[in-house]
């Protein structure tokens, strides 16, 4: 259970319930600490962050007093209706004094995230994002606004967003080819794959259905599919950025490498005719 609430509380958006037994809780309350990663705004980087103290322990302190010294209940029991808000504390752990916050609501066996310091936003563009910003700068508003979206339980505006992204990865790459761009998406993905790949490899079998999916889920899906669906397609229009990055960073070394040899060469047919 360790590994699994670390992932909940730096993982999962706000507002999202999942559902726990009474053994997996006492779990949860039973432990020491946490250690999640987090970007620290001081440090500049991402950081190991852990939890000044285990405030779930509060359930087992409350348990021990009303359950056990008065024989009334079983934790199963305690807990079922149980309802109340846990703050957790985390601090950077490379002496720089950043401390981030997490507000956790406990409710009849399920526990949610609603509020983080810094926001659950903010952490994901500065932890992951913010690689892409230079790549498509005129989009990248759009990259951070369906994340946003995301996190406040919007489902649909944050596959607007996405669905602009695709859209303009794809132009771009139609222009750059002097493909037209006036055509239907999966007409234009696949004149510009023609010559040049766009969706990884991975996805081949599901590129045609990428834009149908964005595109109902805008149109047809409800909040809770497009949010059940949001990291998925995030994750795949992440990975068409991560390859064009490092294409874009093997075009640079190429360049470099070229650049000193020819200098080298260069530098030597001077003495030689000098000579």
């Amino acid at each position: 259970m360790k590994n699994w609430i670390e992932q909940f509380i730096s993982e999962e958006p706000p507002y999202k319930v999942f559902k726990i037994n009474s053994n997996q809780l006492y779990e949860i309350c039973d432990l020491q600490n946490f250690s999640i990663e987090q970007y620290c705004d001081i440090c500049r980087k991402p950081r190991t962050f852990k939890s000044i103290d285990n405030s779930f322990k509060e359930i087992l302190n409350e348990y021990q007093f009303r359950g056990r010294e008065f024989f009334k209940y079983n934790f199963e029991e305690f807990v079922e209706y149980d309802e109340r808000c846990i703050i957790l504390d985390f601090q950077c752990q490379h002496d720089c004094g950043e401390h981030h916050y997490f507000a956790i609501k406990i409710r009849n066996l399920t526990i949610q995230k609603i509020g983080q310091y810094p926001t659950f936003a903010k952490e994901e563009v500065s932890k992951n994002l913010i690689k892409y910003k230079s790549l498509i700068p005129k989009y990248y508003p759009e990259l951070t606004k369906a994340v946003s979206a995301y996190s406040q339980n919007m489902g649909v505006p944050a596959f607007v967003y996405l669905r602009r992204i695709l859209e303009h990865l794809v132009d771009a790459k139609a222009m750059s080819h002097g493909i037209k761009t006036e055509q239907k998406f999966v007409d234009k993905l696949k004149d510009v794959e023609k010559s040049e790949k766009v969706i990884p490899t991975e996805f081949e079998e599901i590129k045609n259905q990428l834009y149908t999916v964005l595109s109902k889920g805008i149109h047809e899906y409800e909040e809770e599919e497009c949010i059940e669906m949001f990291s998925a397609v995030k994750f795949i229009i992440e990975s068409i950025l991560d390859a064009e990055l490092i294409k874009k960073e093997h075009e640079q070394k190429v360049k470099e490498a070229k650049a000193i040899i020819q200098k080298k060469l260069n530098k030597e047919i001077r003495i030689e005719t000098n000579g």
